[in-house]
Formats: C-alpha cells, structure tokens, sequence
C-alpha cells in the first residue's frame, strides 16, 4: 500500500488482512510519524512494515517490489481526517498503480469504476477482508492471471490516463 493513513484509506482493512494472512508480508509506504505511532502501537503483528512517506523515486521503487498492490477506500474517505471525498476523488494512487503493471486489488467504489474494472484490477467489497484475502489468492495463485490484469491496468492508463493523453484532451476540449 502506498498512500495516507487518513481515516478511509484503508488501514484497518491492511491491518486485518495481516491478521488473517500471516503467510504474506505486508507493506505501507506512506503515513505521518503520528500516523504510523499510533498503528504502531495499536497493532502487534510481525507481517506489517512501515516506511512512512518515502520521496517519489524511493516510493517507485519499493512499488516496483511489490507483488500486488491494495487501495482498500472505505465508503467515506477523508482528506486529512476532515470531509468526506468518495463520491468525487480521483487518486492519483490508482494511475500510479495502473502504470506499474502490477495486479491492484482496489475496494469496489462507483467513482473508481470510472477507472478500474474486472479486466485491469479485482474490485472487491471495501470492508470484506475475506474477499480481500481470496482476492489475493486468485493473484498469487495464477501468475497469468495477475500479470494479464497488470498489463490490461499499463494498457488503459497509456491510452486513456497518462499526462500526455490527458493534456491531448484538454487541448482537443479548447479547440473544439
């Protein structure tokens, strides 16, 4: 995971994934010090590491390892701590995700279905750890499978979601 530890990101659901999966290792890039204290001291599970925020390039990096990578958005979804954001956000999170070719398993919210569907990620129920933890089965389980939803996740962000192709539209939307 990599992304904020505001309420609605998902690190409830992480941390009971870890609970339940202490066969995988799990890893959450992001977070302030208060952030992660806090986790840190509410949870003893040896399988979550935290990295805290990372500079892009470090942040790259570590996603590059990552075998499958988690947006578990909550049906309310906070900007540092305060709002309510899911019915209109659009993270940058998920276009970092699609363009890394590697599977995502993203929570099955209608404003994320604009970008993510059954052909580029799993899109399981927000708060159902075990779809979560089969989710991650199917992944782990077949390789082919997890490296076709990475590729079809690459393909649409070239064509539909990268800077140049964004800008591209902007431009057409001006001169028309």
């Amino acid at each position: 995971y990599i992304g904020h530890l505001y309420p609605g990101r998902g690190i409830e659901v992480i941390i009971a994934l870890a609970e339940k999966r202490n066969d995988l290792n799990f890893h959450i890039v992001g977070g302030n010090d208060c952030d992660i204290g806090y986790w840190k001291r509410k949870i003893s599970i040896k399988n979550i590491y935290f990295y805290g925020h990372l500079p892009n390039p470090a942040a790259e990096q570590l996603r590059g390892k990552f075998d499958i990578l988690l947006a578990p958005y909550q049906s309310t979804v906070s900007i540092e701590g305060k709002g309510d954001t899911s019915a209109y956000m659009s993270p940058l999170k998920i276009f970092e995700y699609m363009a890394s070719m590697k599977p995502i398993i993203c929570s099955d919210i209608s404003v994320l279905r604009e970008v993510l569907n059954d052909k580029n990620s799993i899109l399981v129920e927000c708060d159902n750890i075990d779809a979560w933890s089969s989710a991650i089965d199917k992944i782990m389980g077949d390789p082919m499978y997890a490296e076709s939803i990475g590729k079809n996740a690459l393909s649409d962000f070239n064509q539909m979601y990268s800077w140049k192709k964004r800008a591209l539209n902007i431009l057409n939307a001006i001169s028309n």
